[in-house]
């Protein structure tokens, strides 16, 4: 038999744990699970039929060719997840996408300036 108050296991007829009276209920009944609350990362619970985002995955691949238009597509796409209430997902595509597209725009930049810097000496 199982203490109502606390769940652990009675021999006699007081719970060893808690000290409650163990009663005919609690003989023939165990105590019920505790409830366990699990907290997620995301402020909008994702559905489990969610697709990743269409905008997203062109971000991520327009930011290899055109990084600029990539970053602005990615903005873009966080924003229509952010507003889907769960029905979206790949929000990590479009940061990704962003911070990849910038990424290849300050390599550009730097090469584009080494480029110049080596064409102005001769």
């Amino acid at each position: 038999m199982f203490c109502s108050k606390c769940g652990t296991k009675v021999e006699g007829k007081f719970c060893s744990n808690c000290g409650t009276e163990s009663s005919v209920d609690s003989q023939t009944s165990p105590a019920a699970e505790p409830l366990v609350y699990v907290q997620t990362r995301s402020a909008t619970p994702t559905a489990a039929t969610a697709q990743t985002s269409g905008l997203a995955a062109a971000a991520l691949v327009l930011s290899f060719f055109f990084p600029l238009i990539g970053v602005i597509l990615g903005f873009v796409a966080r924003n229509d997840i952010s507003n889907s209430k769960g029905t979206k997902s790949g929000e990590g595509v479009a940061n990704a996408a962003i911070i990849l597209g910038f990424v290849i725009m300050f390599l550009q930049a730097l090469a584009l300036f080494f480029w110049f810097t080596l064409f102005l000496e001769w």
